[in-house]
């Protein structure tokens, strides 16, 4: 005598029944033109690399200074719902890699190597993903030896 049971026609034709309708619902929907379409808001949000200046030789240890207009920095982050468009975060980039979010306007960088190097500043919504009109500031400089 085996151990397997039969599994009765009807509940494999529902089965398949519900597998197929499934499968109709998601083409169906991932094709709707009525699904709104996700939307970032705009910030009136102004950017400014106060120092260091463009083309300024500075010291590894150099501090950044930031002037932001129109909008204030937050510590809480948000998501989902309406975002704030005058709240967010500022994230620093050091040769087009992130380092840190800033919460205050002036700030130490890292330590950086003797060189070229060049600095983005980015202001972004309270979520950390961007507005819908960017808001950046870059500048480049030299570290002495």
């Amino acid at each position: 005598m085996s151990s397997r049971r039969r599994i009765p026609a009807a509940v494999k034709l529902a089965a398949v029944v519900v597998a197929l309708a499934a499968v109709l619902l998601a083409a169906c929907s991932s094709a709707s033109p009525s699904a709104p379409a996700d939307t970032r808001p705009a910030t009136p949000a102004r950017l400014e690399i106060i120092a260091p200046a463009s083309g300024a030789v500075v010291e590894p240890h150099a501090t950044l200074r930031v002037k932001l207009s129109g909008a204030k920095l937050t510590t809480t982050p948000l998501s989902g719902g309406d975002l704030p468009i005058d709240q967010g975060f500022v994230h620093l980039y050091v040769d087009d890699k992130l380092v840190s979010v800033l919460y205050g306007l002036t700030q130490k960088l890292p330590t950086l190597d003797a060189g070229a190097h060049t600095l983005r500043v980015e202001f972004v919504a309270a979520d950390h993903a961007p507005f819908a009109n960017q808001v950046v500031a870059t500048t480049q400089f030299s570290v002495q030896p």
